[in-house]
């Protein structure tokens, strides 16, 4: 019988049970199971990026794992489960740990507060142990004390009134402690996404207050792990300076940076090829490679599974179907987007730069921060995060805290990237769109400083060295930069907006006019050095009243009273303004 194509399933038995072509990752069991021969590394965390089959790997991992809880010498499931794969083979591994652990599994992947509080933050947590034992219905075979059925009612009755915050600190370490008492068998915890949960409260105003609980959640059991057999963590970020894995002892990180575990999550090139040959698009190597490949992890280059399988799925629907940027529609860029809002200047010439195709240097910090990412304090950290997230990839082995040069990964990845770019300067941002209002306001009130101070600012943020070397007719680059600030302007329904703009005897570069009595007309000249930005901002004025473009708006406009002529000079990234206003005669 033919495997279907595994399209978003992150659930091991489910895919197996739906008769899907699995990528069998199994082979890393023995290195995270058996490697560490004096088991002195209870805790590990693995660090990649979203939708790189992190959730799918413990899936795997929790149904090899986890007994038959009401026949535990009945190993028939995980034969019919895990006969095909690699870890099958090793009769002795599976002898050792197959069907042999109890496993507390706990997903924080969709933890989102119903609320914006502290206390409603606490619940989502809350409500992530009351999936986990609904999981685990052999916990009500055992013979539990009064206090232990106690326990576990205050999870699963809990809601957002009755939660004790201070007994939800030790939920999971009691956890652990009852099913190794009644299965004398210490547990192997799963948690997946733990960074979650800190990046949707990051910004708030309780954020402290709220890792604090969150770390001492994790903590509990696991610093000292002592009734844990492993536990295994995964997430994008290693947050380590808010205390989170502060004190963890016997603890071990599997990051972008690490070689021995890097083909944990992701296709290899021979995993994609092999996908392509048994569904029939081998054609579609080329494609696949320049849209989905380009990670380099380790030592091995990685391709997004999530790209591979969407599209591969696409194909299957339509051979002719062309790829799409899948992974950029599976999560938001909010944390992106709120980092580069707050100071675009620190970030926007290495952005060009990327959607250049062209490499940037920076020294990549492990330690990530979300205090620090809130208050921009050390610019590095959002370059790391856009490396661990999967926005950026390195282009050869680097290790942690030495320079690297980091490039966009992929085509799906540059298109994603692009957006974030296109979004600082759209009218999805509030602080743009609030900003433009003002450089209006500024003009039409012939405030030449506020104006060259906003506009100095955008050159920074919205403009490139790279192009100013290009074959491009200067002054055209720039009024295509003012465009793209006024662009949807004219939505507004104070203002309309004109580039190249009939009028007298020539052609205006911008004009704005206000619904009611008042206009702006902007000419622009591009200066040959710093020096000339005046002279050259001056002959931008002089050209207005040259080819009489205030006489020609004046008789297009009736209504109109009078108009800022301004004079707008650019060199490189910098301005300079020469403003003087015309009333109807």
């Amino acid at each position: 019988m033919s495997k279907v194509i595994p399209d978003a399933i992150s659930n091991y038995k489910e895919l197996q049970d739906y008769g899907a072509y699995y990528v069998d990752k199994t082979s890393n069991f023995w290195t995270i199971l058996e490697s560490d021969s004096k088991k002195t590394r209870k805790v590990q965390l693995f660090t990649r990026p979203r939708r790189f089959g992190k959730t799918l790997f413990l899936s795997t991992l929790k149904n090899f794992l986890q007994p038959n809880y009401d026949d535990p010498k009945d190993l028939s499931e995980h034969i019919r489960l895990f006969k095909d794969t690699a870890i099958y083979q090793d009769s002795e591994f599976c002898s050792k740990y197959m069907g042999k652990y109890p496993v507390i599994s706990l997903s924080f992947k969709d933890t989102v507060p119903a609320i914006d509080t502290f206390e409603s933050a606490c619940y989502a947590i809350a409500q992530k142990f009351w999936v986990a034992i609904n999981e685990m219905p052999f916990l009500n075979s055992f013979e539990l004390t009064l206090n232990e059925k106690k326990f576990l009612e205050s999870i699963e009755n809990v809601d957002e009134e009755n939660l004790k915050i201070n007994d939800l600190r030790f939920w999971l370490f009691k956890l652990c402690l009852l099913i190794e008492k009644h299965t004398k068998v210490a547990p192997v915890v799963l948690i997946d996404e733990y960074d979650v949960p800190l990046a949707k409260c990051y910004q708030k105003p309780y954020y402290e207050k709220f890792r604090e609980v969150y770390s001492a959640v994790l903590g509990a059991a696991l610093k000292d792990p002592d009734h844990v057999t492993k536990a295994f963590i995964t997430g994008c970020l290693r947050v380590t300076k808010e205390s989170i894995f502060t004190g963890f002892n016997n603890f071990k990180v599997s990051a972008l940076s690490t070689k021995d575990l890097p083909d944990l999550c992701g296709f290899t090139e021979a995993e994609v090829m092999g996908l392509l040959d048994y569904f029939k698009f081998s054609d579609k190597k080329d494609v696949f490679k320049t849209w989905y490949d380009g990670y380099h992890i380790g030592n091995k280059e990685i391709y997004c599974p999530w790209d591979v399988v969407s599209y591969l799925s696409d194909l299957r629907e339509d051979p002719t179907n062309t790829p799409l940027t899948y992974w950029k529609n599976s999560g938001s860029l909010d944390l992106l987007k709120s980092i580069y809002e707050k100071s675009p200047e620190l970030y926007s010439d290495d952005v060009a730069k990327l959607l250049n195709h062209e490499a940037i240097e920076k020294t990549l910090d492990e330690c990530i921060s979300f205090i620090d990412l809130a208050t921009n304090d050390n610019p590095n950290y959002f370059w790391t995060l856009l490396f661990s997230t999967g926005y950026l990839t390195v282009t050869d082995d680097y290790v942690y805290g030495n320079t690297s040069k980091l490039i966009i990964p992929n085509r799906c990845v540059y298109n994603c990237f692009k957006d974030i770019k296109d979004w600082s300067f759209s009218k999805d941002n509030k602080t743009f769109v609030s900003t433009r209002l003002k450089l209006i306001e500024a003009l039409f009130e012939g405030d030449d400083e506020l104006a060259k101070q906003i506009i100095d600012k955008a050159l920074i943020v919205a403009t490139s060295f790279n192009e100013f070397g290009r074959n491009v007719e200067k002054e055209a680059y720039y009024q295509s930069f003012l465009n793209g600030i006024f662009v949807d302007v004219s939505q507004n329904s104070d203002y309309t907006y004109a580039s190249c703009y009939e009028t007298g005897n020539g052609f205006a570069d911008i004009v704005i006019t206000e619904k009611s009595k008042k206009a702006v007309i902007l000419e622009l000249k591009h200066a040959k050095s710093k020096d000339d930005l005046v002279k050259e901002a001056d002959n931008g004025l002089k050209q207005i009243f040259d080819k009489k473009y205030t006489d020609g708006l004046f008789a297009k406009k009736f209504k109109l009273e009078s108009i800022v002529c301004v004079g707008l000079s650019f060199f490189g990234k910098e301005c300079s303004l020469s403003m003087k206003f015309v009333k109807r005669s």
